[in-house]
């Protein structure tokens, strides 16, 4: 697979105090993805190490609980982590088995997966969290997870705003659908790869009269990378990327092409993705559930020396935070 590495920093002049832009541009098929990436994965840990220092460390449900002997022991941990401390709503799932599907043996069964997880057939969670301390000090934490897919809005327009329903032609329903389900494989395409990240730190200070000053430390931070067979516009860093601009600015036409051109950017960064984490030698698994009396399956891929799930669409990115579990346990 052949990488052109694009310089992000002149499109990206953001009003930020630290800015970091990656711009080196490599030529040839030997560069590999590994290599490219390397800059985006530093960056992404450095930013996941100011979260866990500000909201405390968060560790998979997968491996909170027994010490990982076989791949089967994350879903023990799994199971016994699935209560109203960790989830709030947890009642409102029944797991209804959890079965080992097959061992990835060969590239024909490896991009088999690699599209299946870049698809819309996967299931997703989507989480809403709230958090605080009660009058008598204890800590208040609640977590909701509610399953869905991904493009649901390209199989089921029913609920969506009357102006989005606009973009939603019966072509370009057609063409968002063939996008999300054609098969193809990363390792043959020739990409522009964007890369780009933003720190900001705001420390602030109030003088009070009587003695007692107070400290305020903000920080925000960004990272995305993208990947295109064909440069990436303007409009689309500004829609997508920068969230500076409304995609309803555009004609229906250019909104349309946007939105197709940023399913294929995702699919491909989700291949890209797989292709880090997932090996030939894997096993899969598959979790079956009803939420609320509707059926769902989630595959889930664990690789077998490490014994770490190394890709899964739902579960693993619910978290835990080992000191709250803690404290509910006395």
């Amino acid at each position: 697979m052949k990488y052109i590495i694009r310089n992000a920093f002149p499109i990206f002049l953001l009003t930020l105090q630290l800015t970091v832009g990656y711009g080196q541009v490599f030529h040839g098929s030997d560069t590999s993805l590994d290599s490219t990436n390397q800059a985006v994965l530093d960056t992404i840990r450095n930013i996941q190490k100011r979260t866990s220092d500000i909201f405390g460390e968060q560790v998979s449900m997968y491996e909170m609980g027994d010490s990982l002997e076989t791949c089967e022991t994350n879903f023990r941990n799994l199971l016994n982590n699935w209560h109203t401390v960790n989830v709030t709503n947890a009642e409102d799932y029944e797991f209804l088995d959890l079965s080992f599907v097959e061992t990835i043996s060969d590239s024909t069964r490896y991009n088999y997966y690699r599209n299946y997880f870049s698809g819309g057939k996967p299931v997703y969670c989507s989480r809403r969290s709230s958090g605080g301390v009660g009058l008598n000090g204890q800590i208040i934490y609640e977590l909701y997870v509610i399953p869905g897919y991904i493009h649901r809005e390209f199989y089921d327009q029913r609920d969506l705003p009357e102006k989005v329903q606009k973009l939603f032609s019966k072509n370009f329903i057609l063409e968002a659908r063939a996008l999300i389900e054609e098969p193809f494989c990363v390792d043959t395409m020739t990409l522009n790869l964007y890369t780009f990240s933003s720190y900001q730190k705001d420390t602030t200070t109030h003088i009070n009269p009587g003695g007692f000053n107070s400290f305020g430390v903000s920080w925000e931070s960004s990272v995305w990378s993208a990947a295109s067979p064909d440069s990436l516009s303007q409009d689309y860093f500004d829609v997508f990327l920068k969230h500076e601009k409304d995609i309803f600015e555009l004609n229906v036409a250019d909104a349309q092409d946007l939105m197709l051109k940023n399913l294929m950017v995702q699919r491909i960064m989700m291949q890209m993705s797989f292709t880090q984490q997932v090996h030939i030698g894997d096993n899969v698994y598959s979790v079956k559930f009803d939420y609320l009396g509707t059926p769902y399956v989630v595959y889930v891929i664990c690789n077998p020396d490490s014994k770490k799930v190394v890709m899964d669409s739902f579960f693993k990115n619910i978290t835990i935070d080992p000191k709250r579990n803690l404290l509910n346990s006395y």
